[in-house]
């Protein structure tokens, strides 16, 4: 199992970190779909609903890994 894997299902919400270390930049949303995403991995589907950097990102889908092979951290996901 990956470390998010089980953390939560279609319809609750989660809040993704960008970068460990800045609780200011996330993504926030209502998860759509699990499973395969379209780099390969697997994670989280979400509707975007808040971006703490402001890049312009609400309304998009996003795309939340389970596990980062390369940006892990305990507090990288959780529910919102």
């Amino acid at each position: 199992m990956l470390k998010f894997e089980n953390l939560a299902t279609v319809g609750q919400r989660i809040r993704s970190y960008d970068f460990m270390g800045n609780r200011e930049a996330f993504i926030e949303g209502t998860i759509i779909d699990k499973g395969w995403m379209p780099n390969g991995a697997l994670g989280y589907s979400i509707k975007i609903e808040k971006d703490g950097a402001d890049f312009g990102r609400e309304g998009d889908i996003g795309y939340v890994a389970f596990e980062s092979a390369f940006l892990e951290y305990d507090e990288r996901v959780e529910l919102a």
